[in-house]
Formats: structure tokens, C-alpha cells, sequence
């Protein structure tokens, strides 16, 4: 919505952004989910704080799939046309996230 690309100085904006669309849904009974890959502390803070304004029910679910699979999507997302994400950069993903539950 905002380009192609991450910009570091419009976090801030995509938030603001995010957070308004998820309290529209929400505040017109529309189930809302968010897909978030970096989901960290603040993020899970935010979305509990907006579904306790909108009296809102909130789950969060992970999806766990090994390193060697999740590499084998990645190929086939490329050959796709989609966006490439390298080996070492999913293990990182892997090991900050494993421990989740």
C-alpha cells in the first residue's frame, strides 16, 4: 500500500495505519486476523490493548514448520515471481522463534 519496499522511517505511519484498520473491523464485527511474521512483545502488547477497547476476543496462533520445509516454500514462492529469503535468514527466524508456544 505504501511501495514496494520497507522503510524504516515509515514504521511509524504503517503502524498508525494497521492499528486503525484492525480497530474498523473490529468495531463493525468483522473477525480480523493479522499476519505478522515479526511478532514481538510490543506488537502482542498493542493488539491485546486493541482488542480489549473494542471488546474483542484475541488468539494468537502459531504455525510451526521446520527450517528444511519452510526453505522449500521459499524456492517455490521465488520460482513464482515471489520475493527470495535466504537459508541463513530463516534459521534466524527459526531459532528467535522455536521456544514460542
Amino acid at each position: 500500500m505504501l511501495g514496494k519496499y520497507w522503510v524504516p522511517s515509515r514504521e511509524y505511519l504503517v503502524t498508525l495505519i494497521e492499528d486503525n484498520m484492525i480497530r474498523i473491523g473490529l468495531s463493525n464485527d468483522y473477525n480480523v486476523i493479522v499476519d505478522a511474521t515479526n511478532l514481538n512483545e510490543n506488537t502482542i502488547k498493542r493488539l491485546e490493548k486493541t482488542a480489549r477497547l473494542t471488546k474483542s476476543e484475541i488468539k494468537f496462533i502459531t504455525l510451526k514448520a521446520g527450517v528444511t520445509r519452510s526453505f522449500i516454500q521459499v524456492l517455490w514462492r521465488t520460482l513464482l515471481g515471489g520475493k527470495f529469503i535466504s537459508y541463513k535468514v530463516i534459521k534466524g527466524f527459526y531459532n528467535r522463534y522455536r521456544k514460542v508456544k
